[in-house]
């Protein structure tokens, strides 16, 4: 049985092309394409070449599908989800949208996040309280201690970019539900790898970018907000696309649609949405739970054998609940990490330096030879 299981990985691993290039362990940062989303999107852009708008209603009948997939995946319905550029703009969404609801201005959110999350409140005016981590551990406590009546929301990665931290989502919501605050998500690092309780954690809002472990090629996010968070605001952005008759194609005072795709301003970048709907699919017939599972063994193991090599884990990886597929690791011996990284860059070896620190992200493709790899490498670094 044990051999069967590894052959159905190996029978994986081929299939994503990235793990042709040696050790791929920047999952993290962009995660490898299956061969299978690949086809899909080239066999998208060869219909449109020969067709153009001939078959117009069979792309609009994959956006269908896709949100449908899509969603199933993350237990909503499909009026909840849209499909916009990227984190980054979903949070200018959501900044704009509570700006102009209520009166509320304070945002509390973990110090380590990614700028994504950050950035865009700044820019529009909240105060940012940006609560610290101990040792890669954010303390929900920690949270719930400065939430006050000028609260806005609280956000908050699902997955830690650098640390790999995974924030127990579920019990941060429901406190925050109690007291009235909304949770918005950044489920990046998350989405792919593991589940993203939407409902059983109360949150109001999600954003999630396809690139990195849902494996579906840059340039698209998912973007899922709650029926009840939509109710108390107005979206801030409006375009053809967004009113509830759009193919009337009429200019008057607009009536903009309940469902999150209203955001969805204009045309859609088909060829992405092909590459999410794939990724989707290739998801729920491998099986989330075996992808998690498969995951948390290899970064178990990869964590190991870092520990055995010397290298100082700067990842809190105190819990099976709280651990991700990012082990982040220091290394005494290297003064210069770009540097280094280039080097092991040259033996096939692909890690990302983030912050002082070395990311090593290791998916479900994976195996013990990419470890093992790195392990050599950082055992007898090459001059």
């Amino acid at each position: 049985m044990e051999e069967m299981v590894g052959e159905f990985w190996d029978r994986l691993r081929d299939q994503f092309w990235i793990t042709r290039q040696g050790a791929y362990l920047m999952n993290a940062a962009v995660g490898g394409v299956h061969e299978r989303v690949h086809q899909a999107v080239v066999d998208w852009h060869r219909d449109f070449t020969c067709f153009g708008a001939i078959h117009d209603e069979m792309n609009f009948e994959m956006i269908s599908g896709a949100r449908k997939v899509c969603s199933k995946l993350l237990g909503v319905v499909s009026e909840d989800l849209a499909f916009t550029p990227n984190t980054s703009f979903n949070m200018n969404l959501l900044a704009l949208a509570l700006k102009n609801a209520s009166g509320k201005r304070q945002i509390i959110l973990p110090e380590d996040e990614f700028p994504s999350s950050v950035l865009p409140w700044f820019h529009h005016g909240f105060e940012v309280v940006q609560v610290r981590s101990h040792q890669g551990r954010i303390h929900i406590e920690d949270i719930l201690r400065v939430v006050h009546g000028n609260t806005a929301a609280v956000v908050t990665s699902a997955v830690q970019f650098l640390t790999g931290f995974r924030m127990p989502l579920v019990e941060l919501g429901q406190s925050l539900k109690e007291r009235g605050v909304p949770l918005i998500v950044n489920g990046t690092q998350q989405l792919g790898a593991f589940e993203i309780p939407f409902e059983r954690a109360g949150i109001s809002a999600l954003s999630a970018s396809g690139h990195k472990w849902f494996c579906a090629g840059m340039g698209q996010a998912l973007f899922v907000t709650s029926k009840e968070f939509r109710e108390k605001i107005s979206w801030p952005l409006v375009g053809w696309t967004s009113v509830e008759d759009c193919w009337s194609l009429k200019n008057e005072p607009p009536r903009i649609r309940k469902e999150t795709s209203s955001q969805e301003i204009g045309t859609l970048p088909f060829a992405n949405i092909v590459a999410l709907k794939g990724a989707a699919e290739l998801i729920s017939e491998v099986g989330l739970e075996k992808i998690s599972k498969q995951i948390l063994s290899l970064s178990n193991e990869l964590e190991g054998r870092l520990r055995e090599a010397g290298a100082e884990i700067v990842s809190c990886r105190d819990s099976e609940d709280t651990n991700s597929g990012i082990v982040t690791f220091g290394l005494k011996k290297i003064r210069d990490g770009n540097e280094f990284v280039k080097k092991l860059a040259q033996q096939k070896v692909y890690i990302n330096a983030r912050r002082g620190y070395f990311r090593a992200s290791i998916h479900y493709y994976n195996n013990s030879e990419d470890i093992d790899h790195l392990i050599r490498n950082i055992s007898s670094p090459c001059d």
